[in-house]
Formats: structure tokens, sequence, C-alpha cells
């Protein structure tokens, strides 16, 4: 083979070598700028109606991306809130079943559903000695605990998440 051939095959190998550690430093942020492009979608009718009202390409950018970030943004926060005060009213009234010894009260379960399957079952002895109540606490247990892995992965990628949606509107600004 000519020696130019092989500094061709080379030079295009290391040129897709590069391409490819390109893509893969870019891998993280085609989330938040495919957003974009699909806020930018969205929001272009506004967009368009501020800059008619505005003038200014870049000042009606800027509040359409502002926009879209009180769109997101606010409701996300009420859903926190609203979450957080839930949280809180369910622990303060764990703390005072438990103050008042009625917390053992909460833990039994007399759900009438219950206690028709178990009615209807009670006649089949092979099935009379199921235990709803450690079947119901041990999945109400196994989807704690998995809400709470959730939880914790979600707090763990909160300045991920935080660092994407800033990205984004970044990216849509200039879009």
């Amino acid at each position: 083979m000519k020696r130019e051939y092989i500094l061709t095959a080379l030079f295009f190998l290391i040129v897709a070598i590069f391409f490819y550690m390109f893509y893969q430093l870019l891998i993280p942020f085609f989330t938040p700028i495919a957003w974009a492009g699909i806020l930018v979608i969205v929001f272009y009718p506004v967009y368009g109606w501020l800059n008619i009202k505005i003038k200014s390409s870049w000042l009606a950018s800027l509040v359409a991306c502002i926009l879209v970030f009180i769109i997101i943004i606010g409701p996300a926060i009420y859903l926190l809130a609203s979450l957080v005060s839930e949280a809180a009213d369910a622990v303060q009234l764990v703390n005072e079943a438990y103050k008042s010894g009625n917390l053992k009260d909460y833990l039994t379960l007399n759900i009438p559903f219950i206690n028709a399957i178990k009615s209807k079952l009670s006649n089949y002895p092979q099935l009379a000695d199921i235990d709803f109540e450690v079947i119901i606490k041990d999945a109400v247990t196994t989807i704690t605990k998995a809400i709470g892995s959730q939880a914790t992965t979600v707090i763990a990628n909160i300045t991920k998440t935080f660092f994407y949606f800033i990205l984004m509107l970044f990216t849509m600004f200039f879009f």
C-alpha cells in the first residue's frame, strides 16, 4: 500500500476518534438542548407577538425566557410547597397520635374491602389463614422504601437538574 493511503486512512481515523470524543463530551447536554428546542417551538408564537410589541429581538427573547421560567417553576414551587406542607401535617398527626397513645389505632387495618375479601376467603380453609395486614404492611413498607430511595436520588441530583434548567433557558435565549 502506498504511504499516502496509509496517511489518509490514519488522518480519517484520528478525525473519527475526535468526533467520537466530541460526541461523548456533548451527550450530557443533549437533553436540555432538546427541551430548549421543544419549548422554543411551543413558545414561538409568544416570542413573535413580543417581538412585534417590544421591537427588540433580544429583549423579546429575554421576556419569553422569563415567561417560560415562570410557567415551569411556578407550578413546581407550588407542588413542592404543598408536598412539604402535607408532610409536615402528617408528621404532626403521627406525633399527636403517638403522644395520645392512639397510634396503634392508625396502624390497624379496618378496611371494608379487605374485610369483605377475608369473609369470602374464610370459606376456603387453605386461603383462610392469609394475613392481609402483614401483606399490606409489607407492601406499604416496600413502597415507602422505594419512594425514599427515589426522593434521595432526586435530592442528590437537584444541582444537576438546576444546571440543566439554566442551560435550557440559556439555549432558548439564543435559539
